[in-house]
C-alpha cells in the first residue's frame, strides 16, 4: 500500500513538474475584441481588415469615404491614420503589430445634425515602446 502512495505522489511531483516546465514562458495576455468598443447606437460600421496597409487604397477608391470626408471628425481620422502609417514606416515593432489588424469604423448619430466617428483597433502586441509611440501619434502624454 505504501509502494501504490508513493509512486501516485511521485507521478503527481512529475506531473507538476512537466506543467510548470512547459507554461513557465506563456504570457498572459488576453486577446481584445475590437468590437465591444463599438456602441449599439451606430449607425454605419465598415470593418476594413488589414486597414493599415490598404488605408491609400480604400480612401481613394471608396466612394463613400468620399462622401463622409467633409465631416472634420472623419478628415482628422484620415490625417490621423497617415500619420500612423508614417510612423509605422519607420518603426519594425510597430509595423508587426499592427499588421493584419482590422480597424472598425463606427459612425452615429450625436444629436441634431451631427455625426462623430469612432475608430477601433487593437494591436496585437502592446508594450511601452509602443504605446509611447502611439502617444506621440495622438498627440496625448504618457499618463493619458
Amino acid at each position: 500500500m505504501r509502494r501504490l502512495l508513493v509512486i501516485i505522489f511521485l507521478l503527481a511531483i512529475s506531473a507538476a513538474v512537466v506543467w510548470t516546465l512547459f507554461r513557465w514562458n506563456q504570457s498572459s495576455t488576453a486577446v481584445v475584441d475590437p468590437w465591444s468598443a463599438v456602441p449599439q447606437q451606430s449607425a454605419i460600421i465598415v470593418e476594413l481588415p488589414d486597414a493599415l496597409a490598404t488605408w491609400d487604397q480604400f480612401t481613394h477608391t471608396s466612394q463613400h469615404w468620399s462622401s463622409l470626408e467633409h465631416l472634420p471628425s472623419v478628415a482628422a481620422v484620415g490625417r490621423l491614420l497617415a500619420q500612423v502609417i508614417t510612423r509605422a514606416e519607420n518603426d519594425a515593432l510597430l509595423r508587426e503589430s499592427l499588421r493584419g489588424v482590422p480597424v472598425l469604423a463606427s459612425v452615429m448619430r450625436t444629436g441634431g445634425e451631427q455625426a462623430d466617428l469612432l475608430l477601433a483597433f487593437v494591436p496585437k502586441a502592446v508594450d511601452d515602446v509602443q504605446m509611447h509611440t502611439m502617444a506621440e501619434v495622438l498627440k496625448v502624454n504618457e499618463t493619458a
